[in-house]
């Protein structure tokens, strides 16, 4: 753990996790849809940010640039991590920062997305295994419920279970523990309007 916070303090990991956090703060479904489509997808449906609303509020293929764009912000930072050969631990790290970003982004005073496609970024770069987990997850979650959120969950909920068989180094299984777990929490309204 000690190392950990020594990497931390590295100037070049430093500008790395306000680089990541800026980054994923980027409110590009919001962006999209007022620049392409000229409506707020906050103002519509769920009031969400992120694919599956924009989705709704500025079509499909604003939706679907959105998600592309939206996983990127949680690859790329890691992908410069690992081109810095920095550590696995500040690897997951700056991903994290990048979705806690999405999700609580200084531009919009903290009112973001969910994080699930950012998430999806980290856990696709950190281990495709772990992906292709949380994907069977989504796929359960919304074969019986028909709801992306149902997916969502269940996803998140499959990457927790299977983290620590996946994922060697401890601290980064722990780090996607928690990014997975905000992921849930931040579906509550859907959670309850499911029961």
């Amino acid at each position: 753990m000690d190392f950990f916070f020594h990497d931390l303090m590295h100037p070049q990991v430093l500008l790395l996790i306000i680089f990541a956090y800026l980054l994923g703060s980027i409110p590009v479904g919001l962006i999209l849809s007022k620049r392409f489509k000229n409506v707020d997808p906050r103002q519509i449906s769920s009031g969400n940010i992120g694919a599956t609303n924009v989705s709704r509020a500025a079509g499909y293929k604003i939706g679907a640039i959105t998600l592309l764009l939206d996983v990127i912000k949680g690859a790329l930072p890691i992908l410069l991590a690992i081109s810095f050969e920095f550590s696995l631990p500040v690897q997951a790290f700056s991903g994290f920062i990048a979705f806690l970003g999405h999700c609580f982004p200084v531009w919009l005073y903290f009112k973001g997305g969910k994080g699930v496609a950012t998430a999806v970024g980290v856990v696709l770069i950190l281990s495709p295994l772990l992906t292709a987990i949380g994907v069977l997850g989504f796929s359960l979650g919304y074969g019986i419920k028909k709801q992306v959120a149902a997916g969502s969950i269940v996803g998140a909920l499959a990457i927790i279970g299977f983290d620590f068989f996946v994922m060697e180094n401890r601290l980064a299984a722990w780090i996607l523990v928690m990014m997975c777990l905000i992921v849930i929490f931040r579906h509550q309204s859907n959670i309850r309007k499911m029961f």
